[in-house]
């Protein structure tokens, strides 16, 4: 494979590409839902035979919000739609499955696992974009999520 594809499923997620072959990472912030078909321009030029995309699973949470979770299924249908129509293979991965290979166990949004997250991120891809102003969290984890799925 050449192509390792990381999303990270939300308004602040992201979905980053890893290209092995000119050893380089692109990372997209989740466009806005007015200009979510933008989306499409992301895919176009990746061969699907050449490329694997692992897909962060989603599911309700307790005490989530119906409009979150509505907007959460929705972003995750559209993905995979397209995912689908460009015949583009994927994993679904659970939030448990790549924290664990990554050393943390629990919650995934406190500072603590968002800065070992955000270290390890930096360390395997010094040059990608992970900060603005502070870290952008939906960007930390898509990247780890295509590094991930390159191991898997």
């Amino acid at each position: 494979m050449r192509y390792y594809i990381g999303i990270d499923i939300g308004w602040k997620g992201a979905i980053s590409i890893i290209d092995k072959k000119e050893n380089s990472v692109k990372i997209y912030d989740m466009p806005e839902k007015e200009k979510f078909n933008s989306i499409l321009d992301i895919f176009i030029d990746i061969p699907s035979k050449n490329c694997i995309v692992g897909i962060e699973k989603q599911h309700p949470f307790p005490k989530q919000g119906v409009l979150s979770v509505f907007s959460l299924g929705w972003q995750y249908g559209y993905i995979n739609s397209i995912l689908e129509s460009f015949k583009m293979p994927y994993v679904e991965i659970s939030p448990m499955q790549w924290l664990n290979y990554y050393g943390l166990k629990g919650k995934r949004h406190d500072k603590n696992s968002l800065y070992k997250l955000y270290h390890t991120a930096k360390k395997l891809y010094p040059k990608a974009k992970l900060k603005e102003r502070s870290i952008k969290d939906g960007r930390v984890d898509s990247l780890l999520i295509a590094n991930y799925t390159m191991h898997i």
